[in-house]
């Protein structure tokens, strides 16, 4: 007996001092032993040095040590995990019909320790289950784990019931060209599915969670990159949650699955260098943003977004909580390697912060499209352009509601045909700085605010024109003015109707008028000035000033128009006691 007790242990010995790995340290799953199934998977059996042997018979108890590809077959289930089984340096195949049944302790791990994969190859009429030995409730057993090296990994028509822990999803996978096919998880203890990894999933068909239990906000986790292989035909319960991680660093849609998606953090839409990133989110499909949650494209590397809602079926982008008004998430950014966005049908809500905005264009490639849209209950300024390489190629039938600051901040040149059939309600459009190419202002549904000085100057050798249309109102704030032609050729076009006439006055305090430099041209007509500074000329034409001024109203002035140049001036109506037009000497 002693005897064979010392062989025992010699054997051991030498098995242990030929691995090339070492037990897992402390930080492994369940801090235990390397080995497929702790104590129960014994120790190899004798082979020659550097052999590998598939076990013998149905090894259903797993009692044998498994180093070559294997197979659990239909004949030999159930099969029993009563500890944690490792598929390390190996490919684990699973064909229809088996059953495997963990211990309380039970877990499957894939590639810790080597590269390996799982192939669960269920059938509809005869799915493969994961499920408990012993209990019938969540978190019976713990978790089926594929680590990095576990790429190509998928399961088909599979069950997966009764797993997870309060910490450990049922599911966990950080590997990448993950298939998950026709797999229902059920009476999971927390999560259901984690993934956990840059690399793609390649498919997410077929899941159905309708019986998953579990934590229904955390159900569910997925890196941006693999929200994209969500399929149309999944089942998600109404209260469940697809929570994004991660960046889109390449073309990703998502798609609506009968719940929202939300977005705790920062995510970035840029790709790798040569590569694409687009971010495309469907009809129908809402993603909430936590309180510190804000969207950013193009921020070091080329990237772009399309929200393509519908009328019936809009995108919708909200703040979750009790109290998202107070609250807000950060909001949505253009950078420089940003293409212009397409916006059609979405809704942006409790956004921005306080004095700041909703949406920013900070330099992107073009401001692109943004129509059907709503921004609403918004701190600060609904829309902010600080620059562009291009105007907006659409910007119509947008709604703008509880907007505390301006609905659209925009620098002269970017206001240019914003289309009239835009909401604005208490809010206005901003403009701000100057424009060197011919720009039109329409006549939008509510005014135009200017802040500071306002230029028209065309490049060298060009002229730069100013159109603003019957029915546009402009609304001066504080010491602002509006300068024609100052430092290039600039011409102010302001024709207004008998029944549509042009207003130019005072939102805040006086503002200093409209002054036509050398280089300006000057066309007015059924046009009203009112608010202007007492020590300024409503309207100031320099010598050598071009144009025509007719039917122009002066209110609330104490000076009537200087006309210095070479404009014809008509018709001009005055206040009682203001001389109408003023002549240089």
């Amino acid at each position: 007996m002693v005897q064979r007790l010392a062989v025992v242990v010699l054997v051991t010995i030498t098995s242990l001092v030929g691995c090339k790995k070492d037990k897992p340290d402390a930080n492994a799953p369940g801090g235990a032993a390397a080995g497929q199934q702790g104590a129960a998977q014994g120790a190899p059996s004798a082979a020659p040095a550097g052999a590998k042997k598939a076990p013998e018979g149905c090894n259903s108890d797993l009692s044998q040590k498994i180093e070559v590809d294997f197979a659990f077959t239909e004949k030999c289930s159930p099969y029993t995990v009563n500890g944690e089984f490792y598929v390390d340096g190996w490919t684990l195949t699973v064909e229809p019909g088996v059953e495997v049944r963990f211990g309380e302790a039970g877990a499957l791990y894939v590639a810790y320790n080597a590269p390996g994969r799982v192939l669960v190859k269920g059938s509809p009429e005869k799915p493969v289950k994961f499920t408990s030995a012993t209990r019938k409730e969540a978190g019976a057993w713990k978790t089926i784990h594929l680590y990095e090296r576990a790429d190509g990994s998928s399961f088909e028509n599979t069950v997966i019931e009764f797993g997870g822990a309060s910490d450990t999803a049922a599911l966990d996978v950080q590997s990448g060209e993950l298939t998950l096919k026709g797999v229902k998880f059920a009476s999971v203890k927390g999560q259901a599915l984690k993934l956990d990894t840059d690399k793609p999933a390649k498919e997410l068909s077929g899941l159905d969670l309708s019986e998953a239990g579990g934590d229904p906000e955390g159900l569910v986790t997925l890196p941006v990159g693999s929200a994209g292989a969500l399929g149309a035909n999944n089942v998600f319960p109404a209260n469940a949650i697809i929570t994004l991680t991660g960046n889109a660093n390449r073309d990703v849609k998502l798609t609506p699955q009968g719940c929202p998606y939300r977005v705790t953090g920062e995510l970035y839409v840029e790709a790798p260098e040569g590569k694409s990133a687009v971010l495309t989110v469907a009809p129908g499909v809402t993603v909430q943003m936590g309180e510190n949650a804000a969207l950013y494209v193009g921020y070091s590397h080329p990237g772009a977004l399309k929200v393509l809602g519908t009328k019936e079926l809009p995108v919708v982008f909200t703040r979750y909580g009790d109290d998202p008004k107070a609250t807000p998430w950060k909001g949505l950014v253009f950078y420089g390697n940003a293409r212009a966005p397409e916006i059609d049908f979405g809704v942006f809500e409790y956004v921005g912060l306080p004095n700041a905005e909703a949406i920013k264009f900070t330099e992107p490639r073009g401001l692109g499209k943004i129509t059907n849209s709503t921004i609403r209950h918004c701190a600060g300024t609904a829309l902010k352009v600080e620059s562009a390489k291009a105007r907006f190629e659409a910007f119509d039938h947008n709604v703008f509601e509880d907007v505390t600051g301006a609905a659209l901040e925009t620098p002269l040149r970017f206001a240019h045909q914003l289309g009239t059939a835009n909401t604005f309600g208490t809010s206005a459009v901003v403009l701000l700085g100057d424009t060197q190419e011919d720009t039109t202002l329409t006549a939008i549904d509510g005014p135009y605010w200017v802040q500071g000085e306002l230029y028209v100057n065309g490049p060298q050798g060009k002229t730069a024109s100013l159109t603003v249309e019957p029915g546009a109102k402009l609304r001066f704030l504080e010491n602002a003015a509006l300068y024609i032609g100052y430092s290039g050729a600039g011409k102010l076009i302001a024709k207004g109707t008998a029944d549509k006439g042009i207003t130019l006055d005072a939102v805040q305090g006086q503002w200093k008028g409209v002054h036509a430099y050398p280089a300006g041209t000057v066309e007015l007509e059924n046009v009203t000035l009112s608010g202007v500074a007492d020590d300024s000329n409503p309207l100031l034409l320099d010598a050598d000033s071009k144009g025509a001024i007719k039917g122009l109203t002066l209110k609330g002035t104490r000076l009537g128009i200087k006309s210095c140049g070479k404009a014809t001036v008509s018709g001009v109506k005055a206040d009682k006691g203001v001389k109408a037009e003023e002549k240089c000497e």
